[in-house]
C-alpha cells in the first residue's frame, strides 16, 4: 500500500479511526509496505490491518498493490 495524500479518515468510531490514522502513520513513514509489515509494527493481526486498508483504499487515502 502507498498514500494518496492523507486527509483525515471519516466515519467509524474513535478507536478505529485512532487505529487507522497509526496504520495510515506507518503507510506514510514507510512508504509501499505490505499489511503483514504494518501489522508486525503495530501489533496488530495482519486481518486487521487488512480491513483498515481496505476501508483507506475504498476513502482513496491508499491504493494498493499485487504483492506478487
Amino acid at each position: 500500500m502507498k498514500p494518496d495524500g492523507a486527509p483525515r479518515p471519516a466515519g467509524g468510531t474513535s478507536s478505529e479511526v485512532t487505529t487507522r490514522e497509526r496504520v495510515l502513520a506507518v503507510v506514510v513513514e514507510h512508504g509501499p509496505v505490505t499489511s503483514g509489515a504494518v501489522a508486525r509494527v503495530l501489533g496488530l493481526t495482519a486481518a486487521a490491518v487488512r480491513r483498515h486498508l481496505d476501508a483507506m483504499a475504498a476513502e482513496g487515502l491508499v491504493t494498493g498493490g499485487d504483492a506478487r
